[in-house]
């Protein structure tokens, strides 16, 4: 809900799909959600101007045929914005199967810049932009493949799975997380300034 949140801060009309249980970012209305399958949902011909995926893409069972139906969905020149896990980054060369943003079985597909843009254009997108740098997932991603323990989403998952919680205290693994998170911020800026990111941002329009 934060993207959502803010374009409605600027006054621009927004909204966002999700499951109904998960958690909202705070200040977001639950007016501005829609609950439902990505995949099957429908919009009218040419109602917006922009739609975004953010790591959603990869957890798609037919990319193209979404792709395409989002392509009706936009405006002529519209755009179009994905962010995915790069499998042909430094890192999942280096960590392989271990490789945090590989996520199995959750993630079903694992893209790279080429194919990410021969789905997009099949769908009759054109890519204008690619952008390697994110800063709020690719040192996470490297800590996580470093020290999948640390990690507070896969901390969340274990302890929803009934695994028991660490005997480290919370506030101590937190601050070890937060440390491995800025000792792997230099090493994330390279491999995004080398075009090899963990994550690649794609902007596409209409073509």
């Amino acid at each position: 809900g934060l993207l959502v949140s803010e374009a409605r801060r600027m006054g621009l009309e927004a909204f966002g799909v999700d499951r109904p249980d998960a958690p909202l970012w705070p200040g977001c209305d639950p007016r501005w959600r829609g609950s439902g399958d990505i995949e099957t949902m429908e919009q009218p011909e040419g109602s917006w101007d922009v739609a975004s995926l953010f790591h959603v893409a990869e957890h798609l069972r037919a990319p193209v045929d979404l792709f395409r139906r989002v392509n009706r969905w936009l405006r002529p020149r519209g755009v179009f914005v994905l962010q995915v896990p790069n499998a042909r980054s430094l890192q999942a060369q280096a960590f392989g199967a271990r490789w945090y943003g590989f996520d199995m079985p959750r993630h079903l597909v694992h893209w790279s810049e080429p194919s990410l843009r021969l789905a997009l254009e099949q769908a009759g997108f054109e890519v204008v932009r690619v952008r390697h740098v994110s800063w709020r997932d690719n040192g996470p991603c490297l800590a996580g493949s470093l020290a999948p323990g640390l990690d507070p989403l896969v901390e969340r998952e274990r302890l929803h799975a009934g695994q028991p919680r660490s005997a480290v205290p919370t506030p101590l693994r937190r601050l070890a997380y937060l440390a491995l998170v800025w000792g792997c911020a230099p090493f994330a800026l390279c491999e995004s300034l080398a075009r090899r990111g963990a994550t690649m941002t794609l902007f596409a329009r209409r073509a």
